[in-house]
């Protein structure tokens, strides 16, 4: 079911054909309050201007069909325009962002259910008496109203979303929600149980292959565990989410510690493959989004530094957040305290390397981006633990390696070194600090 559901959500069509059924309900429902509904009553109860005859209704509708459809079109239009900028001069991967923005998909949605509810409306008119007063229009009236709400709106969120600075911390806050929610389900405990090599020696282990190709997009760790607990095996994940499997290579082994069956079709339904990744448990891919953008950004025939080093500051808020997760807890247990599930997950220098080392190699003679890579950096030792401080200064010395010094001024050496001192003192290795000559 959780497989079924993501890879539905992650539909552009699933909200759209969704306000469509409701739509056609509502059309149904407005028309038969009409036909149940007096004349008397429908005087009584709502204003008498807003009563309509059969012609006029057929006019209004037809009218607000094309102003609909028109918008719906306008709309698809824009949207055409954000995706070629998208791919032109950011980067194909956050393509997927905008399609799968909720406020894209509802707005369309709102629009096909207009026009499907007006063509509707006008299909059950046939079923009216030519001499009696209708209210329909007057709701289909309202809803034309709506769109065209929803239209202004949807043109400002457009004009918004395309500024590339809104995209970057759209991507951060995409992100982080993403860690948040992530970390709550895959970190278990750090230290396996006493019992590590007994338990994996006395039984065998059996390799499980993928059915499919594709990126691993979700892993439901809860629903592994459950059924791990009642077949009384431990899996030990081969893949992480964002890795690549081909079919035929395996993705995850198991040890019975009892003679018992299991299916592993079972355990393969909790693992969601995808042609492409997303961020819904991927911290690396929003990570790589940032990158690219950076990446764009220095390139020569963008020469956007500033851009990149607002990439370079978004990246350092999420090592900042993910250096205080304590990441290496792969080790899973049931409800007795019985080992079930070993994840496969990546160190805290992983990420880091990840993040900064093609930005490293790109804008190796740019001091701009340099500085801020190492400014970043700073800011991520202030908030970590003496382990990631070691890490950070570590790394610093591999980005300062790659700057090409031949090129720098007198000033552009001083206000770089003053950095790499302030960033060896919050470290606490300034006796190791050494200036860039």
């Amino acid at each position: 079911m959780i497989k079924f559901w993501i890879r539905l959500r992650q539909k552009f069509w699933f909200l759209p054909i969704l306000f469509s059924f409701l739509a056609l309900f509502a059309a149904y429902l407005t028309v038969e309050l009409d036909r149940v509904l007096s004349i008397e009553q429908k005087k009584t109860w709502f204003f008498q201007a807003l009563l309509t005859d059969i012609d006029l209704a057929k006019i209004i509708l037809s009218s607000l069909a094309v102003a609909i459809f028109t918008m719906i079109t306008i709309t698809f239009s824009s949207i055409m325009v954000v995706l070629t900028t998208y791919t032109s001069q950011y980067s194909p991967r956050t393509l997927q962002n905008f399609i799968s923005d909720r406020i894209t998909q509802r707005v369309l949605g709102v629009f096909v259910a207009g026009f499907i509810y007006t063509l509707f409306i006008l299909l059950f008119l046939n079923r009216a008496q030519p001499k009696t007063l209708l209210i329909t229009p007057t709701f289909a009236v309202n809803i034309a109203i709506a769109c065209l709400a929803f239209f202004v709106y949807f043109i400002h969120h457009v004009a918004t979303w395309i500024q590339v600075n809104n995209l970057i911390s759209q991507l951060t806050e995409r992100t982080l929600k993403s860690m948040a929610s992530h970390f709550n389900t895959v970190l278990g405990e750090e230290r396996p149980p006493e019992n590590m090599d007994t338990l994996f020696r006395r039984t065998d282990l059996q390799p499980v292959i993928a059915r499919d190709s594709g990126y691993i997009q979700y892993i439901d760790v809860a629903g592994m565990i459950h059924i791990a607990a009642i077949d009384d095996v431990v899996i030990v994940m081969e893949k992480s989410v964002g890795d690549f499997v081909t079919k035929g290579t395996k993705i995850f082994s198991y040890r019975r510690c009892s003679k018992r069956e299991i299916n592993v079709l079972e355990y393969l339904d909790f693992i969601v493959l995808g042609n492409e990744r997303t961020a819904v448990q991927d911290i690396e891919f929003g990570l790589h989004q940032l990158v690219e953008i950076a990446l764009r950004a220095v390139s020569p025939g963008i020469n956007d530094p500033h851009t990149a080093v607002n990439c370079i500051n978004r990246i350092g808020t999420i090592l900042t957040m993910l250096s205080r997760y304590s990441i290496a807890r792969p080790y899973h247990y049931d409800d007795h305290r019985q080992l079930r599930l070993i994840l496969r997950l990546q160190s805290f220098s992983y990420f880091l390397y990840k993040s900064f080392y093609q930005i490293r190699y790109y804008a190796s003679g740019d001091l701009t981006v340099m500085e801020g890579i190492i400014t970043v950096l700073q800011m991520i030792a202030e908030a970590g633990s003496p382990d990631i401080k070691k890490t950070v200064w570590d790394f610093s010395r591999y980005i300062t390696e790659g700057i090409n010094t031949s090129e720098l001024m007198d000033w552009d050496k001083y206000y770089l070194n003053n950095r790499l001192r302030h960033l060896a003192v919050t470290t606490g290795f300034e006796s190791e600090y050494r200036p860039v000559e």
